[in-house]
């Protein structure tokens, strides 16, 4: 298990991935963004809608998924297209091969009032 802290902007998973294998994960505790408490699935829908609102969703490193969700991207690229949107648990294809960085879903400017982990733990199907 890593831990993924809240605060950093690239969380090393130490994992690289091979282009079109598949990897399982899961990601357990919680973190906070100011006083926002969640786990690795982000904010609870109602208070996704209202930061997308009072924020604007496109200001978030990653638009389409929720604040604070768990997100990785491959040799650090922060294309969105390119985006891995994982959560507390699931699967997902890696879309290139490289090491894996990942991070809480936030504005890049407002790390500084996040704290707490998740561990992560990812394997290969």
């Amino acid at each position: 298990m890593t831990k993924i802290f809240a605060k950093t902007k690239w969380n090393d998973t130490k994992v690289d991935l091979i282009k079109g294998s598949q990897y399982k994960y899961e990601a357990t505790g919680i973190w906070i963004d100011w006083y926002i408490v969640c786990n690795a699935d982000g904010f609870h829908p109602f208070l996704n809608s209202l930061a997308d609102l009072l924020f604007g969703r496109n200001h978030k490193r990653q638009p389409s998924a929720k604040w604070f969700q768990l997100v990785g991207a491959i040799n650090q690229n922060d294309n969105k297209s390119h985006a891995v949107e994982l959560g507390t648990q699931g699967t997902f294809t890696a879309s290139e091969s490289g090491r894996l960085w990942v991070y809480a879903n936030d504005v890049h400017s407002a790390y500084w009032n996040n704290c707490g982990y998740v561990e992560l733990q990812i394997t290969p199907i």
